[in-house]
């Protein structure tokens, strides 16, 4: 039988392996600083435990959670520094195993929490689209009425 302990184990080493001073990190991070590989190793590393969870047949909703956390901070990654930074604070490795052992412990109110959290996103997504749409109608409409006067 497949277990989760492997899993927290890789979770720990990439997101709070080393203190620092009272600050956790990992080798995420450590990685993330070498240029075009250093992304992709960490991010194969945070998606195997994701297809782990699939393995082990956790809901969907458990699922999209774990990779929306596992996105946000290799898109974050993208941006010079910041991300860089970004990948000592975002522990999304620690965050999905968490995810996982709430679900183990009260599988009803992780799956509507989480299905929660993320009806808001989609909600906050679309209403980001919305108001895009607006603010782009009304800019341009500004700019054609100043040429047209």
């Amino acid at each position: 039988m497949q277990t989760k302990h492997d899993l927290k184990l890789l979770s720990t080493y990439l997101d709070s392996q080393f203190k620092f001073m009272g600050f956790r990190f990992g080798l995420d991070g450590l990685i993330g600083l070498i240029p075009f590989v250093g992304d992709a190793v960490t991010m194969t590393c945070s998606m195997y435990i994701v297809f782990r969870a699939i393995l082990l047949k956790y809901p969907t909703s458990i699922i999209i959670k774990m990779v929306l956390n596992v996105m946000i901070e290799n898109l974050m990654s993208l941006i010079p520094i910041v991300g860089n930074l970004f990948d000592f604070i975002w522990k999304s490795n620690v965050k999905n195993i968490k995810l996982l052992e709430d679900y183990d412990l009260n599988p009803h109110a992780t799956v509507r929490s989480t299905k929660a959290k993320l009806w808001l996103l989609v909600l906050s997504v679309f209403g980001f689209f919305i108001l895009s749409f607006y603010l782009i109608i009304k800019v341009t409409t500004f700019i054609i009425e100043s040429f047209l006067n």
